[in-house]
């Protein structure tokens, strides 16, 4: 069962504070998937944020702040410098 730990204004205010920073993303994909990606959040929106990735596959990743309240994608601090 997830467990939601904030209310939606709190989750907005702090994925808001993270634009622009590297982080690093942990994405549960279920079934004890998880995928990572390194990345800097782009722009937030009233319900949805947009994080940069390095990856080629996929440089741009959509999120909802509900994936960060049920903890399906978590932030992390990156181990490399901010992106230039």
């Amino acid at each position: 069962m997830r467990e939601i730990v904030n209310n939606m204004e709190g989750v907005r205010e702090r994925v808001k504070m993270l634009q622009g920073v590297r982080l690093k993303l942990s994405i549960n994909r279920g079934r004890n998937r998880f995928s990572e990606y390194e990345g800097v959040i782009e722009n937030t929106y009233p319900n949805v944020f947009t994080v940069r990735t390095e990856n080629g596959d996929t440089p741009v990743m959509t999120f909802s702040y509900s994936d960060v309240m049920t903890k399906n994608v978590r932030f992390f601090k990156s181990e490399k410098n901010n992106m230039s």
